[in-house]
């Protein structure tokens, strides 16, 4: 997860910063790792205001998606996907991340019927949707220098 992995990565940079200076020494592979944290740094910075709004665009891409494997299920007579009612942004996305990890569970369970790899085929292309909302930031933040 993209979003995770950035606060991960900020974290480690600052432990990264910590750890040199209680060493103190300064040798090419210091300062190497100082160029490379202050560059994640400036990129984290750079793409901050995009952060939550991204995060919200490609939930609302998931949620949509949720809603499509939904009504497939209940077409064949099945019931819709187990969702929880998170409402923080992170939360909320892992969660509808797991919800569609459940329902492509439930969708290879009856692999060989038609409906089933028509939604998966649906799947398919609204994961890569999603992952074009994620990319754009990813794409921003790798622009920065």
């Amino acid at each position: 997860m993209f979003y995770d992995a950035l606060g991960s990565l900020v974290g480690q940079a600052g432990l990264a910063l910590g750890e040199r200076d209680a060493r103190g020494s300064q040798d090419a592979r210091d300062a190497r790792e100082l160029r490379q944290i202050g560059l994640l740094l400036r990129r984290a910075r750079g793409v901050w205001p995009l952060l939550f709004e991204t995060l919200d665009a490609e939930s609302r891409v998931l949620e949509g998606t949720l809603d499509e494997l939904d009504r497939a299920f209940e077409a064949q007579g099945l019931r819709p996907v187990d969702r929880s009612a998170e409402t923080a942004p992170l939360d909320r996305y892992r969660d509808l991340e797991r919800a569609i990890d459940r329902a492509l569970e439930r969708l290879l369970e009856r692999a060989d019927e038609e409906w089933s790899t028509t939604a998966r085929r649906a799947l398919r292309a609204r994961l890569a949707e999603a992952a074009q909302v994620q990319g754009r930031l990813t794409d921003a933040m790798l622009a920065i220098r």
